[in-house]
């Protein structure tokens, strides 16, 4: 299968990465468009709070025009867009028009819809694009009401696997607790983790 996939491609630890790693493993081919060049944040993360826009204008012209390009001339099965946030409606609907038996599918780990209200200029064209792509993995069953209520099409739940050459168990004896947590310390994370523990 010819796969574009489009994401946070720069860094191993990126969970897109990894998955982009596990298409090519299977055998399929891939052909990958690396978000970050189009992501500057910097002060867009101080301006967002005026003018209401997360990204530069001209990087969101500059990656939809360039994705839009790349993914024509490749003529995949699939595109796979790994929480690409810059993406536009128009950019989707011009892209099925020139591949029409292509799958457009989005996947993201994060919840679109949440209580954190400094994120929305950031998911603001991840919700408008929900009712254009023909499938849509999100990680909690109640994320489905929430796509459905926007338009999905399909919308799939994925469970959250590892990548095996990066993570991966490692026994030791000096290990205090039996179990440990790997992830972002967002929220009350870390408070809620000592009252599990009795601390």
């Amino acid at each position: 299968m010819k796969i574009f996939f489009a994401g946070m491609l720069g860094n191993p630890m990126k969970t897109g990465w990894q998955r982009c790693q596990v298409l090519k493993q299977l055998g399929h081919q891939v052909l990958e468009f690396k978000e970050e060049p189009y992501v500057q944040l910097g002060i867009r993360r101080f301006l967002h709070r005026i003018d209401g826009e997360a990204f530069s204008k001209e990087n969101i012209r500059r990656f939809n025009n360039e994705l839009l390009q790349y993914c024509a001339d490749f003529a995949p099965n699939l595109v796979w867009l790994d929480k690409c946030l810059m993406i536009e409606p128009e950019t989707l609907v011009k892209l099925k028009k020139r591949c029409p038996q292509t799958i457009l599918y989005a996947h993201q780990d994060d919840n679109p819809f949440g209580l954190r209200t400094y994120e929305k200029p950031f998911w603001k064209r991840f919700i408008e694009c929900i009712p254009f792509y023909d499938v849509q993995s999100v990680k909690r069953p109640r994320d489905h009401i929430e796509f459905n209520k926007h338009g999905a099409k399909r919308v799939l739940t994925f469970i959250t696997g590892y990548f095996e050459e990066l993570v991966f168990p490692e026994y030791s004896k000096q290990w205090e607790f039996q179990v440990a947590f790997a992830g972002t310390q967002f929220d009350n994370r870390a408070a809620n983790f000592k009252t599990l523990i009795g601390k």
